[in-house]
């Protein structure tokens, strides 16, 4: 099972600075952490995709982990013009491996197609039926697809996440389930009750650290059954 480390988001008590960052990886890494979902920040701390900032943090993490499958936010609220946010994207110089497209936002398949021609894999989210299909309409090969849970009742949460399911159909990307909030452990359990990857961080979850929470993820997933994807 895949345990991808989401490492800050948007929030404030998170790496932020290329160093901060760059050192959380390391420490994950060293600890079996193999891919990294990272929000490259500006000088002032917020959430930025510009050239100079992404590119700050990725030289970063590849001077101390080279190894390690790096992906960053594409988000719109960054940016919100979409123009603006390709522009941006097309201008990056360090390159991750992979970057989030999120099938909700407007210009995701600008986007999505920016980064595919600059050789930058797409990790496509949904978090419903109308998102899925808009990303099944692409028809672009990704690196998985993210199945983001908004809800925050588990039984709201289960009904949304067999809605993308039936949708996706016998789309062959291997899926990633995870949730935000409440329902972060609880929809963990559920990707490796399904046989799906599945995420873990301060991105989406309150902890001491991202060490922390990515063995006690570990720990979880090994006690769990897992059985095979579908």
């Amino acid at each position: 099972m895949l345990i991808k480390v989401a490492l800050n988001g948007g929030r404030p008590e998170a790496p932020a600075t290329p160093e901060e960052i760059a050192d959380d990886v390391a420490v994950c890494a060293a600890a079996g952490a193999t891919v990294f979902h990272v929000h490259p920040r500006g000088k002032d701390g917020k959430e930025s995709l510009q050239p100079a900032d992404a590119g700050a943090v990725v030289a970063a993490i590849r001077a101390r982990t080279p190894h390690v499958s790096l992906g960053l936010t594409t988000g719109a609220w960054i940016l919100p013009d979409v123009q603006q946010r390709v522009d941006a994207i097309a201008r990056w110089r360090q390159l991750p491996d992979f970057a989030s497209v999120n099938f909700d936002e407007d210009g995701c398949e600008l986007v999505a197609r920016t980064l595919l021609e600059r050789g930058v894999g797409v990790e496509a989210g949904v978090l419903d039926a109308a998102s899925t299909r808009r990303f099944l309409a692409m028809d672009i090969p990704v690196v998985r697809v993210l199945i983001e849970l908004q809800e925050q009742r588990l039984d709201d949460a289960l009904r949304a996440a067999d809605i993308i399911i039936a949708t996706l159909g016998d789309h062959a990307a291997p899926r990633l389930l995870h949730g935000h909030g409440a329902m972060v452990w609880e929809l963990f359990d559920e990707a490796v009750r399904r046989g799906y990857d599945s995420r873990i961080g301060l991105e989406d979850a309150a902890g001491a650290s991202n060490l922390e929470l990515f063995t006690t993820a570990r720990a979880r997933a090994s006690q769990l059954p897992r059985t095979p994807a579908v």
